[in-house]
């Protein structure tokens, strides 16, 4: 990997790859990593740090499921920031990592999940955390806790969602093990699901590969290896069943996805499904800039892709 500004590797067919370029100013432009920590391990583990945490003015709500448990949404509804009115106002329904939840019981933890729902709420859209059984504040009511390939849980999220605004357009957005759930979903459901765009953010393509990487020393002294026991299916075998404009962003240098693991060919022989690549990043970093505490890519490059897929999707 070369340490040089480079803008990201682009893996898409020529329609979704010009799509994704027009609209998407990210795509076209170097990313610059911050130069005192652009190695990986650094950017995974100071984005957690140093990043500002916005303020969000959410409201909660607690949604009961069918088998008798409950998990925690919360709502950032934008009426006062929006052009939209509420029926057609667009959503966004981000599914954050293991420790994502934007706030538990009021406190904030995980300040990429506010920066990308302010990406939202600043062009007018609607936003929604959707935490995992036991995250968010809400109680554990059953044995069954998050597994990145049981979708039962976001269904009943997404029925929620289109039950009370059924004119709203919905976009996924996954981060790290939500990236794999949104994934699964959008494989399982195929071309049943009212969702009309998806992005997953730092998502493992191979178990294998990631255990693999895992197992070095370092790696497995600073990084749970809780994190990756969810990750029993290969992702990469399900880019054929995607049938709606889905964009990956990954890191080449991320522990959890190295390089080699990402299936960048796949991407451009398929009809709907763009990875987009840098060198460096880490896993959820992406710092950028000499002082990295705002918004970086992964956030603008959310910000557009929203814009492009509500704007412009009748493009694809």
């Amino acid at each position: 990997m070369n340490f040089l500004p480079q803008r990201p590797v682009l893996a898409a067919n020529p329609r979704m790859q010009g799509f994704l370029l027009r609209h998407c100013g990210s795509l076209r432009r170097k990313f610059w990593p911050t130069f005192w920590c652009w190695e990986a391990r650094l950017q995974t583990i100071l984005r957690t740090l140093i990043k500002t945490s916005p303020d969000v003015p959410y409201k909660k709500e607690f949604l009961n499921t069918s088998d008798g448990g409950h998990v925690a949404l919360d709502w950032v509804q934008n009426d006062s920031g929006s052009p939209y009115v509420s029926s057609v106002r667009p959503t966004v329904l981000m599914m954050p990592g293991l420790t994502g939840e934007i706030s538990s019981c009021g406190t904030v933890h995980e300040s990429y999940a506010r920066h990308l729902v302010k990406q939202a709420t600043d062009r007018g859209y609607r936003a929604l955390v959707f935490n995992n059984r036991g995250i968010g504040g809400a109680d554990l009511k059953t044995p069954r806790t998050y597994n990145a390939t049981n979708i039962e849980d976001l269904c009943e999220v997404i029925a929620h969602i289109k039950g009370r605004y059924p004119d709203s357009p919905l976009l996924g957005v996954g981060v790290s093990m939500g990236g794999l759930l949104l994934t699964n979903y959008l494989a399982k459901k195929g071309k049943d699901t009212p969702m009309v765009g998806a992005m997953s953010i730092s998502a493992a393509w191979d178990i294998f590969a990631t255990s693999k990487v895992l197992e070095e020393p370092l790696n497995s002294f600073l990084f749970n290896r809780h994190l990756t026991e969810n990750l029993i299916e290969h992702l990469n075998k399900f880019i054929d069943d995607i049938h709606i404009p889905y964009l990956a962003l990954n890191s080449a240098d991320d522990m959890f996805s190295p390089g080699h693991s990402i299936p960048l060919d796949k991407a451009a022989a398929s009809k709907n499904v763009a990875i987009a690549m840098t060198d460096h990043g880490g896993h959820i970093g992406f710092l950028e800039g000499i002082f990295p505490r705002g918004a970086n890519l992964m956030d603008k490059l959310l910000g557009e892709f929203a814009d492009a897929i509500f704007k412009h999707g009748h493009e694809l």
